[in-house]
């Protein structure tokens, strides 16, 4: 292996071991039905877990929240956001944990 292989893999391994543990406090975020019985909400007593995912991800909560609960589905150059139910969020949200 040449030595910038080496660095690279040094340096690999070095920012994986630095990565925030964001798993933990994602995974006590949970979700609620909206009013209307449409898409998913964040369960207020999950709002101080999601603020730590948050800050841990560098991302503003609403941000986060946005991305927990909808999807973006394009289709013939046009976008729209489709609200996630609390099963589809939650879905997502381990999803985005994993990914991490």
């Amino acid at each position: 292996m040449s030595k910038g292989a080496n660095e690279r893999e040094s340096t690999w391994q070095h920012s994986t071991h630095t990565l925030p543990p964001s798993l933990p406090p994602s995974s006590q975020v949970n979700f609620l039905p909206t009013p209307d019985e449409e898409g998913a909400c964040i369960d207020p007593s999950s709002l101080p877990a999601l603020a730590t995912a948050a800050s841990l991800c560098a991302v503003p909560e609403d941000y986060l929240t946005e991305t927990l609960t909808t999807r973006v589905v394009e289709a013939r150059r046009e976008s729209f956001t489709v609200r996630l139910r609390p099963a589809q969020a939650a879905e997502a949200k381990d999803a985005l944990a994993k990914a991490l």
